[in-house]
C-alpha cells in the first residue's frame, strides 16, 4: 500500500508576500505584457519552486505585474521551454 505524500505548504510568507504583490500592483498599475488594467497578479519570472533558498522570491526583479491572461500564458510558455530542454528542442 502506498502511503501519501504530505502536502507541502507555500513556501511564500503569506503576509510578506500580499504586502509585496499590493506594492507591485499600484507600482504598475497595468499587465506589463499586455496592458490590460483589471484582475491584475503578480508573477514570479523565476519560478521560486524550482529555486528553493532563492533570494529571488520577494525580489521586485523577478516579478512581473500581468493580467490572468498573461499570467496563464507565462507559465505555458515556462512549461514549453522546460519540455523543450529535456528533449534537446
Amino acid at each position: 500500500m502506498k502511503s501519501k505524500k504530505p502536502k507541502t505548504k507555500s513556501k511564500l510568507n503569506k503576509d510578506k508576500w500580499n504586502e509585496l504583490s499590493k506594492q507591485m500592483r499600484e507600482m504598475h498599475p497595468s499587465c506589463e505584457l499586455c496592458g490590460a488594467t483589471k484582475n491584475l497578479q503578480v508573477h514570479h519570472v523565476f519560478c521560486t519552486k524550482y529555486y528553493a533558498k532563492s533570494i529571488l522570491r520577494y525580489h521586485p526583479s523577478n516579478l512581473l505585474v500581468c493580467c490572468p491572461t498573461c499570467h496563464f500564458k507565462s507559465h505555458k510558455s515556462f512549461i514549453q521551454i522546460m519540455v523543450d530542454e529535456i528533449k534537446g528542442v
